[in-house]
């Protein structure tokens, strides 16, 4: 998994292990395939660094 020039600053397992949300200093938040190690849809930027990510208990949101 990579993010360029940007570290990455948090990792998150959803609950089923399937997927993981990655969040960069650069702000931007990327959700991944865990079996193909590929981006799912377009990653979403903020504005500001992203220092912690995390799934909600059900998978279906993360924050």
């Amino acid at each position: 998994m990579s993010l360029g020039a940007y570290e990455v600053n948090s990792v998150a397992f959803s609950p089923d292990s399937q997927h993981v949300i990655s969040g960069s200093g650069n702000g931007t938040l990327i959700l991944w395939d865990v079996a193909t190690g590929q981006k799912i849809g377009q990653p979403w930027q903020g504005h500001k660094c992203v220092n912690s990510v995390a799934f909600s208990p059900d998978g279906q949101k993360c924050h």
